[in-house]
């Protein structure tokens, strides 16, 4: 089942949207995950609200929740510029992802 709601950009949008999620992931599997997913969300939501510009579509975030019986499916998007975003390379042996951009571009 899908379920959609937009947040405001503001420090609040991280606990709604885990509160959001807790209220439509009914799987019984997902008890079980719940704390993961909801930090996972959060983290998500709150680099929206950190690192996003709030100038697309109002200053909204867009969280999606799509699950059945077998999968959890997130969706975080704050419509807006990519000024800035840069792609970090990977930098530690043996841990594929993990490394920082070495300057922003603005």
């Amino acid at each position: 089942m899908r379920h959609e709601v937009s947040l405001a950009v503001d420090r609040k949008a991280p606990t709604l949207a885990r509160g959001f999620l807790a209220s439509v992931a009914e799987a019984p599997w997902f008890a079980s995950r719940r704390d993961d997913a909801e930090l996972a969300l959060g983290e998500l939501v709150a680099n929206a609200v950190v690192h996003g510009d709030g100038s697309g579509n109002g200053g909204v975030i867009r969280v999606v929740v799509d699950s059945d019986q077998q999968r959890l499916r997130i969706e975080v998007e704050q419509p807006g510029s990519a000024r800035g975003a840069c792609v970090a390379e990977p930098r530690i042996e043996g841990r594929p992802g993990v490394g920082a951009c070495d300057s922003w571009k603005g």
